[in-house]
């Protein structure tokens, strides 16, 4: 599990970058990139030259629909081709699909290769950047193969953060918006409209907190799901269409509901929560819950005859129910 002080947050950091890279002992540097994010990758580029590190780049330009073992072993290739070791360095810059393609990448390549990870998205930086979780989508199924392997560095520079599009830091408030249903603090943050970069680092203090107690996902970080098996699945339905962020947050609103359905949750602090949510712009799936069940029987979260929901009794009070495969469609609907 990685570090909290190699979890390096602020305002123009990037200059680090080479310091970080010699410690690891580098000499070569494959800097893989979302095209969407050139612009930080670029000024990265910049301060790496001055390290003297013998650079190479690779460009990622189709979002999720590039999160495949192709891209991965398009990326493999050139490692090798280039006499890439050990101890040389991939760094990833952007979102969660640059994350996830790289972490894969340096896990796989020797075993094991040394590995920074770039957050420049809202949900990369305070989620999918941290616990070491890596994968691509496989047959349709998102995030179906993967490992575990956390970067030697995570560096998230809050000003690349705020200069986002809105529409892309809306997007982002899926991840948020989950640790605050997980967290009374972070719920209170957000409703407060607390600065982004705050709330970013008490999303991260929360996951390290999580993760550290239960790295290989077999107990508590079955709450960092939350929302996520549904929206997982209207994903999918999509062709991944449907923004991350976006299914995440009509995930959350699916399991307040269902949350206030089973009696798990009191009426009030339900609509506490949607009131929270539809302050956010929170919208229904354009799917129906037979639809979603039929895909979720596929997540990747279930285990055996099961398929492990979380669901809350309160704000911060979330809790796992298992949920027969072949009555997934009926829990849901009733």
């Amino acid at each position: 599990m990685i570090k909290k002080s190699n979890v390096i947050t602020g305002e123009d950091i990037y200059g680090t970058i080479p310091a970080l890279a010699k410690k690891l002992k580098s000499k070569k540097i494959m800097l893989v990139y979302d095209v969407k994010a050139e612009k930080a990758a670029l000024k990265i580029k910049e301060f790496l030259k001055d390290g003297k590190f013998e650079m190479f780049c690779y460009i990622l330009t189709n979002g999720e629909r590039e999160k495949t073992f192709e891209a991965a072993g398009k990326i493999l290739a050139e490692l090798t081709k280039n006499g890439f070791i050990k101890t040389d360095c991939v760094i990833a810059v952007g979102g969660g699909v640059t994350g996830d393609l790289c972490g894969l990448v340096a896990a796989l390549y020797m075993r094991g290769m040394k590995y920074i990870s770039v957050p420049t998205t809202v949900i990369a930086a305070c989620d999918s950047s941290i616990g070491g979780k890596t994968a691509v989508d496989f047959y349709g199924k998102k995030n179906i193969v993967g490992t575990f392997y956390d970067p030697d560095y995570v560096l998230c520079d809050f000003n690349e953060i705020e200069a986002l599009p809105e529409s892309v830091k809306k997007d982002g408030e899926g991840e948020i918006l989950k640790y605050a249903l997980l967290d009374k603090e972070i719920f209170s943050l957000v409703s407060e409209n607390a600065p982004l970069g705050e709330i970013i680092r008490k999303c991260i203090d929360y996951k390290i907190r999580i993760c550290s107690k239960d790295y290989f996902d077999k107990g508590v970080r079955h709450y960092l799901n939350l929302g996520h098996t549904v929206a997982h699945a209207a994903e999918s339905l999509s062709n991944f269409k449907l923004t991350h962020g976006e299914a995440v947050k009509s995930g959350l609103k699916f399991i307040v509901e269902l949350s206030v359905k089973k009696g798990y949750m009191p009426s009030e602090t339900g609509e506490k929560c949607l009131e929270f949510l539809a302050a956010h712009g929170v919208k229904d799936f354009e799917y129906s819950r037979e639809e979603i069940a039929e895909v979720a029987k596929s997540d990747k979260k279930r285990k055996g005859g099961c398929v492990e929901l979380v669901l809350l009794r309160d704000i911060g009070e979330p809790f796992v129910e298992k949920v027969k495969i072949e009555k997934l469609g009926e829990y849901y609907g009733n």
